[in-house]
């Protein structure tokens, strides 16, 4: 399944273990997706879509931003900002083409 076919679909985030920080996107019962944090007090996870990988890090305080970025690379692909407000603001970075499996999840054809 694409994320863009997911969208139109009814998930589910379930945490099977209260006290593991791992948590599995769900549709019908169904693992989709994974999001697990690489310690029980850290700000990092990795989020797993088939063969996709991606990293989330929390960073800041009193102005917090995530960063996303493929697993094992540099380079944000996204980057979002906390307003005082309590939204959130942020969008994809231009950078360099992005990987076959980003493609995949994207739904996109693989080079486009």
């Amino acid at each position: 399944m694409t994320l863009n076919q997911a969208v139109e679909q009814a998930l589910e985030w379930r945490q099977p273990e209260l006290l593991r920080r791992f948590y599995q996107l769900t549709q019908d019962g169904q693992e989709i997706a994974t999001l697990r944090f690489e310690n029980s007090y850290g700000s990092l996870a990795t989020g797993e879509y088939g063969p996709a990988k991606w990293t989330l890090k929390r960073t800041g305080f009193l102005s917090p931003k995530i960063s996303v970025r493929e697993a094992g690379s540099g380079t944000n692909l996204a980057l979002f900002h906390s307003r005082l407000d309590g939204h959130w603001l942020g969008g994809l970075q231009l950078g360099p083409p992005l990987s076959p499996a980003a493609h995949q999840f994207l739904g996109h054809p693989v080079g486009a």
